[in-house]
């Protein structure tokens, strides 16, 4: 009764000065209704029935709404501040993840995950999964491959590897390897011109280089 009186009296309202039109009638029905759902929706997530989201509102200023990702979780760590390295991690629509990168120079990597894929027929396919760079003027490919990119002064600075993954120069004299699951901090030697590196296998007793599957680029 209360809604319907509400409205009865803008009708009157509007009537009586003239200044309205047929829209009114409509947008009062809605702002009502938007305040029920609201009071609704609050008792609901006081109750816990609902989990509560991170979400400014509009009030009528035209400000914008602010909605933040839930499914993206950050990945920087110490050591990965302390290199310039910002990092994050988003769910995507079909399950899979993917890692975003950026350098404190504006080089941006995004290395998504590879997933198997049913047919209708049964059969299994492998689709690998992507590696997008944004090189934001900094860098560019050393070949027509794109598989090597190097700076300004032709000193490789990254790599994309056949298992999917990127090792990157941090910029600081550091690396990372990134894949569609994560990031974490490697060790790589340079040549003695310092135009190229390869990763090593910290893990093995005898240092050695990555095995080829990591350390080469994809061919």
């Amino acid at each position: 009764m209360a809604h319907e009186f509400n409205e009865s009296f803008n009708s009157v309202e509007c009537k009586d000065n003239g200044a309205c039109a047929l829209g009114d009638f409509a947008i009062t029905r809605q702002d009502m209704q938007l305040k029920f759902d609201n009071q609704a929706n609050n008792k609901l997530e006081d109750a816990g029935v609902l989990p509560k989201f991170d979400l400014m509102l509009a009030n009528g200023d035209d400000e914008p709404i602010e909605l933040k990702n839930p499914f993206k979780q950050d990945l920087t760590t110490k050591e990965l501040k302390e290199a310039g390295i910002k990092a994050s991690r988003t769910l995507e629509d079909d399950g899979t993840h993917t890692t975003h990168t950026e350098r404190k120079d504006g080089v941006k990597v995004h290395v998504g995950e590879g997933k198997d894929v049913t047919r209708p027929s049964g059969n299994v396919v492998h689709i690998d999964g992507t590696v997008t760079i944004e090189p934001n003027g900094k860098i560019r490919p050393k070949d027509k491959s794109g598989d090597v990119w190097v700076d300004a002064k032709g000193r490789e600075v990254l790599k994309k590897n056949e298992d999917g993954s990127v090792t990157i120069d941090t910029g600081d004299g550091g690396f990372i390897r990134q894949d569609g699951q994560g990031v974490k901090k490697v060790s790589a030697i340079r040549s003695r011109d310092g135009k190229t590196f390869e990763e090593i296998d910290t893990d093995s007793p005898l240092g050695g280089l990555k095995p080829s599957d990591l350390g080469k680029p994809r061919k």
